[in-house]
């Protein structure tokens, strides 16, 4: 997925399904059954990070349990 590509369909969910800009986003994790293993909230953009081609990683963190 290109920069643009996430930007157009994180627009769409909040322009045709109504999502609120402000909300969290959640990454789940899917393992080879299409379940999910893990959810992730706690995430960040690297936009610093140096990788090839090029691009942008989203970091997700496990979060400390209470």
């Amino acid at each position: 997925m290109t920069i643009q590509e996430l930007i157009n369909n994180l627009q769409y969910a909040i322009d045709e399904y109504g999502f609120d800009p402000n909300s969290n986003v959640q990454i789940d994790m899917f393992d080879g059954q299409e379940e999910v293993a893990e959810t992730y909230w706690d995430i960040d953009v690297d936009y610093t990070a140096q990788s090839e081609p090029r691009g942008v990683c989203i970091n997700a963190y496990v979060s400390a349990k209470a």
